[in-house]
């Protein structure tokens, strides 16, 4: 399962929001630190004035070793930094730690080249290399941790404005749901008192579930669920009239999405399918599983006239839609239109997660 930026998964391990180094753990954050020592590398050796070739040999091999120990050490000591309150701490304690391992490796370098290598490489001052090379790592090393700290803030920010815009579109869909079953026992009131009656209980039942956990996401399982009853609700109004027909086999029902993902579009198919329709028109659920990826489909029958009167402002699609792509971070799939002139889709399709992997664990944060 491949974890960006942004998502709502179950299961939150919790997440290293103070911590804003990258993981040096990760195989992906050692090749960007090697791509960045051999520039610094090809820069340096660009200012001095002997030969480039042997100099940028001498200068990438020197970097490199401070680079990749560096990373070492911050991969060994992270579970300490994690302890760490403040991001001033983990940046001075990141700090001293560079420069240790500057002195250190520029230490080790002074001396094998004093005693394997040739003269010409030997420096002409001990002490002036040493200083050298802090000064260097002083600078490099400021500027790196200020990158990553502005880096890390911009995350936070996008990550805070995708939440609320989620819990936005979360917002919308209860009421959306809410006013329709309304106009559904308003309809019954007038030809059927006891069966409204029987709704309102069902509809109180059905509120007090989805209400009891006000959570980011839901299982696949607890959604067909919800939307069974909605349809049982829907059965007292428009009896034989709605027919529906379940093709989930081998769909997995641990699988996570976001709730209220199934019921409104069941509730669409119902609205613009079967309610126009005197006899009624089938409804079709199917879904199946390939990969690591489900997909699911709606089918509804379209009015005998072709033509649906109802006019939807799409708002129940238009969300899910948003709120999918906003919880799988651009891996869903939505779609929604006529297959041919008697049959409506409406299909989605979204990765099999069971458990949030965090960033921690599966990317450079």
């Amino acid at each position: 399962m491949t974890a960006t930026p942004i998502k709502f998964g179950p299961k939150y391990k919790k997440q290293e929001k103070h911590l804003f180094l990258p993981n040096f753990c990760n195989i992906s954050t050692i090749l960007t630190v090697v791509v960045m020592a051999e520039l610094l590398a090809f820069t340096l050796a660009l200012i001095r004035p002997t030969n480039f070739l042997e100099e940028l040999s001498l200068i990438s091999l020197f970097i490199q070793w401070v680079a990749l120990v560096s990373a070492a050490v911050l991969c060994l000591v992270r579970p300490l930094l994690w302890r760490l309150k403040k991001d001033s701490q983990v940046a001075l304690v990141s700090f001293f730690l560079f420069q240790c391992v500057t002195l250190s490796v520029s230490e080790v370098c002074y001396w094998l080249i004093h005693w394997y290598g040739d003269n010409w490489l030997l420096p002409t001052d001990h002490y002036q290399f040493l200083l050298q090379n802090l000064g260097i790592s002083i600078i490099v090393s400021g500027v790196i941790l200020r990158y990553f700290f502005v880096q890390h803030q911009w995350r936070v920010q996008v990550q805070a404005e995708a939440e609320a815009h989620f819990q936005s579109l979360q917002s919308r869909i209860r009421p959306h749901f809410l006013f329709n079953s309304m106009n559904t026992i308003a309809s019954l009131t007038t030809t059927n008192p006891q069966v409204a009656e029987e709704v309102v209980e069902d509809l109180a039942d059905l509120f007090r579930v989805s209400l009891s956990d006000a959570k980011n996401q839901s299982s696949l399982h607890d959604e067909l669920l919800f939307t069974h009853q909605y349809l049982q609700i829907e059965r007292h109004r428009l009896g034989e009239r709605l027919n529906i027909e379940w093709q989930m086999d081998g769909v997995p029902e641990d699988a996570v999405l976001p709730p209220l993902t199934l019921q409104p579009l069941l509730e669409n198919a119902v609205y613009h399918g079967v309610e126009p329709s005197p006899e009624g028109e089938k409804i079709i659920v199917k879904g199946y599983h390939h990969g690591n990826t489900i997909h699911i489909a709606i089918y509804n029958g379209i009015p005998p006239d072709g033509v649906s009167k109802r006019k939807g402002n799409h708002l129940a699609m238009d969300n899910i839609k948003a709120r999918l792509s906003s919880f799988y971070s651009g891996q869903s799939e939505f779609k929604a239109g006529r297959m041919n002139e008697n049959q409506f889709e409406v299909a989605i399709s979204f990765p099999y997660w069971k458990e949030q992997v965090t960033h921690d664990e599966n990317s450079n944060y």
